[in-house]
């Protein structure tokens, strides 16, 4: 994958995976490669790899990213490298793509990949959070991925697997409806070892539609409430997720602002008010807001 110069400034940590082109104004974003198909083991040397290169004394941290609706494979790939290249890290970026149409009018035919995924996908997780190498992994999850998510770590738990490197888990813009969050929360909420994120938007034009077909507002959506549980540290993003970027849905990877927000939390351990976030005013639920 690369990224345009223009993103790059001396001393930014380049994420591994990602290479700075230094074409002066280029218009072209991120480029990604051709796919190279490796076999597990393969993948685990890489793995392997990336860890005998750390320094003595350094974490061996992964962050594992989870795309939503609408979002082909080389679409996956290059959110995972501007994400983790705007978080300033140089922790070993993953991402897990499930099969999304990346077409906005196959919104239920992502819906039904979802729920086929799941099964697919769960030993894949195993094997990531469970991984000898890897001291920590940070799972970002992203629209209807937060859907994968929370029920690959749902089922997880049923069958007693251990998972004390899964560390944070962040929730961005979730399509993901109240009642099964509620059921799963039980067997979920202890999982990772330093918490939880949700990231929410009263601005949210994707969420919104999702609403509509649900004739339920998702919990990333913030525009009649703010969606909270306990021991989950929620932030409303609505001040810097204009509508009019990315229909307001894909700020955590378009805003500059989220990035650092988990690049403080994830990194440095900050609680939300070390932040810079500021307490929510709109009851009942306890929450924070990014501002600009």
């Amino acid at each position: 994958m690369t990224l345009p110069a223009e993103s790059y400034q001396a001393g930014n940590l380049v994420p591994r995976g990602v290479t700075i082109t230094w074409q002066k104004e280029t218009n072209s974003g991120v480029t990604v490669g051709a796919p190279r198909e490796e076999t597990q083991t393969q993948f685990a040397e890489a793995i392997h790899a990336y860890a005998a290169g750390r320094q003595a004394g350094q974490p061996v941290r992964l962050i594992l990213f989870i795309h939503g609706f609408n979002v082909t494979f080389p679409e996956a790939a290059a959110a995972i490298a501007r994400l983790s290249f705007g978080i300033r890290s140089d922790a070993l970026p993953v991402f897990v793509s499930w099969p999304s149409q990346g077409a906005v009018t196959k919104y239920w035919n992502d819906e039904e990949n979802i729920e086929a995924s799941v099964e697919r996908l769960r030993p894949i997780f195993n094997l990531l959070l469970s991984n000898p190498d890897v001291d920590e992994v940070e799972i970002v999850s992203h629209s209807m991925g937060t859907r994968l998510v929370a029920r690959i770590l749902s089922e997880l738990q049923l069958q007693g697997t251990s998972l004390p490197k899964l560390t944070r888990v962040t929730f961005a813009a979730a399509d993901l409806y109240e009642g099964e969050i509620q059921g799963l929360w039980p067997r979920i909420c202890t999982m990772p070892t330093k918490g939880w994120v949700f990231y929410t938007s009263k601005n949210d034009f994707a969420l919104l539609a999702s609403s509509i077909v649900h004739d339920a507002p998702p919990i990333g959506d913030s525009r009649t409430r703010v969606f909270t549980l306990a021991s989950v540290d929620t932030v409303d993003a609505s001040a810097i997720a204009p509508m009019l970027h990315g229909y307001g849905h894909s700020y955590v990877i378009d805003n500059p602002l989220l990035p650092v927000d988990l690049r403080h939390w994830i990194f440095q351990g900050l609680s939300p008010s070390q932040r810079g976030l500021i307490k929510g005013t709109r009851l009942p639920g306890v929450f924070w807001e990014i501002t600009k």
